[in-house]
């Protein structure tokens, strides 16, 4: 962990007191063995939780956000969900014993057609979001859950057409077919909003900040649209030129960046129902979008 910013992390506190701080824990460039090995051996998996939660107690932070489910879940072709669901259980008791928050973000529920990806399933969420123990508190005892919350990406949709970065049904979708007959523990789950923006041109696709965004939307001729499908803007940039050996070849390209609309109907989406949110890639947008929140 580098370029902790403690002033920056007082001052924030100062100003909401009740404002968490968790960093984002990644579990990057593991083969397939390393993985399943881990999940198998339980000195690893409790040395590894023991390492993290010293690490976060002592650099101040307020838990952690542990990137690791999506990527078992690709590399094993979700065989190992019983054992990944195993360690983040007890994960999240030891966490929540050093009052740490534990939130796990995991791949979407549902594909572009809206069938189950099996990367998350309501038995998932019911495993992860279970009652397991008891905590006494002020006013006598109250139940935990294993984990703080589950967030899903419902911002990582992948379709060959330009369908918009989250299409709304999709989005809407997704937080139903997870939650299932499970609305008692709707309050554990964060539905995954984007703050970036993608440019589709042809079969190419390219992550758009707000910098890019704003100057193709300034540039003649441009001009903000809207996708009744997607439920989303877009700003369509026209043709792009692209040089083969003997030929030009001109394909469309349109910019999708999220806009107050487009967010406050996904927020609408949440509250309906009974779930929190998850900004991805927050200082991508726009400052007014903090309207919203």
């Amino acid at each position: 962990m580098h370029d902790i910013d403690h002033d920056w992390m007082d001052e924030v506190r100062k100003n909401n007191s009740d404002v968490k701080i968790v960093p984002r824990i990644l579990f990057d460039g593991w083969e397939v063995q390393a993985s399943v090995q881990f999940l198998q051996n339980d000195a690893w998996m409790n040395r590894c939780a023991s390492d993290l939660i010293n690490l976060l107690t002592r650099t101040q932070f307020d838990g952690a956000v542990v990137e690791l489910w999506a990527s078992v879940m690709i590399q094993t072709g979700g065989e190992a969900v019983e054992l990944l669901i195993e360690m983040l259980r007890a994960w999240g008791d030891a966490f929540h014993k050093k009052d740490l928050q534990l939130i796990v973000p995991v791949g979407p529920p549902l594909n572009p057609e809206n069938r189950p990806t099996g990367m998350f399933t309501p038995g998932h969420f019911f495993a992860l979001s279970e009652k397991v123990d008891y905590v006494q508190d002020f006013f006598g005892c109250s139940a935990t859950y294993s984990l703080s919350y589950t967030q899903i990406m419902t911002y990582d949709y992948t379709s060959k057409d330009m369908l918009g970065v989250a299409p709304y049904d999709w989005v809407d979708h997704s937080i139903a077919a997870v939650l299932d007959r499970l609305p008692e523990v709707a309050g554990q789950l964060m539905v995954g909003l984007n703050y970036y923006g993608y440019e589709y041109s042809g079969r190419s696709i390219e992550a758009v900040n707000f910098d890019k965004y704003l100057e193709k939307l300034k540039k003649d001729g441009n001009k903000l649209e809207w996708d009744s499908k997607a439920k989303e803007h877009f700003v369509n940039t026209g043709s792009i030129s692209i040089e083969l050996k003997l030929a030009l070849i001109f394909r469309s390209s349109k910019i999708y960046y999220p806009s107050l609309t487009s967010i406050e109907m996904r927020l609408n989406a949440a509250r309906k129902h009974g779930v929190g949110a998850a900004i991805w890639d927050f200082g991508q947008g726009l400052n007014y979008f903090t309207q919203l929140l």
